[in-house]
């Protein structure tokens, strides 16, 4: 009985080896699949930015690129996701402080903002976390991208916020 529970599992042992093999093919091809065409798209959209344009095209225009960089970032999303899942990338956590992380990555947005006359500005107290610094600073990255982006007026502020269990990072706007 023992020998023929050993033989099942690793014919699923085997078998989670070929989808994991095939996830991987997969996510290969969406990649370099869509990749060109998104790239043709966003340059494509830049050069049409550079003519002289009606205010509705101008319009049509910017809602294009932003449609289509915002393609680019789920897609991109979509394939990390995808190799978390798959175990092709491995997030490796340690203990770290997160308010460094915050200043670095606030430090980064804080001209963007400046220059649509916007202010930033990290509240974040002492907090130390288990996490991944790369993934991490990439996620609040993108939102703090996405927070001037939308934001018109006012301003952003970033803050951590600590529980018992874990530190949430909060990212306010008036966007």
């Amino acid at each position: 009985r023992f020998k023929r529970l050993q033989e099942i599992w690793s014919e699923k042992e085997e078998e989670s080896k070929k989808d994991k093999q095939q996830m991987k093919e997969l996510i290969s091809d969406i990649s370099h699949q869509t990749k060109t065409p998104i790239a043709n798209l966003l340059l494509y959209t830049e050069l049409l930015e550079e003519r002289e344009l009606s205010l509705e095209n101008r319009e049509y225009l910017t809602a294009l690129g932003k449609q289509a960089e915002k393609l680019h970032f789920l897609i991109g999303a979509l394939i990390k996701m995808s190799r978390l899942e798959t175990g092709i990338i491995t997030l490796p956590p340690k203990e770290q402080e997160v308010k460094e992380l915050l200043a670095e990555v606030t430090g980064a947005y804080k001209e963007k903002a400046e220059r649509k006359g916007l202010k930033l500005t990290d509240c974040s107290g002492p907090a130390t976390a288990w996490f991944d610094r790369k993934w991490t600073a990439e996620a609040v990255g993108n939102i703090l991208d996405n927070a001037v982006k939308y934001t018109s007026r006012g301003g952003i502020e970033v803050r951590t916020r600590r529980y018992e269990l874990f530190t949430a990072i909060e990212v306010e706007d008036t966007g």
